[in-house]
């Protein structure tokens, strides 16, 4: 497990790098074995977009939607939009950080 916690956080490390986000996001941890790196596309679409062309290499789209849009939940926010959250749902993916990535992918 130690081996594979570490994989995880060089690969975290990597993208928090790779992609300058060191200054710029404070959400992220230099020391953390992410499970999958959470990243934010600029857009909905980017984020379609991005999961559709890199969906092979283990992109994915982290929400379907926000809470308050579900069918099955709407009845319980009495119309309610959440702004925020639907930011969040509409443009946050993930990235993979199994030990099976390399300098490549």
């Amino acid at each position: 497990m130690e081996q594979y916690n570490r994989r995880r956080i060089l690969n975290g490390r990597h993208y928090t790098e790779a992609f300058d986000l060191r200054e710029e996001r404070k959400i992220y941890s230099w020391d953390l074995p992410y499970l999958r790196f959470p990243v934010y596309a600029v857009d909905p679409d980017g984020k379609v977009q991005a999961c559709s062309r890199y969906g092979v290499l283990g992109v994915s789209p982290m929400y379907p939607d926000s809470v308050n849009r579900i069918e099955q939940l709407r009845g319980y926010f009495g119309g309610s939009e959440c702004p925020g959250a639907e930011r969040i749902a509409s443009t946050l993916m993930t990235l993979p950080t199994h030990v099976l990535l390399t300098e490549d992918d």
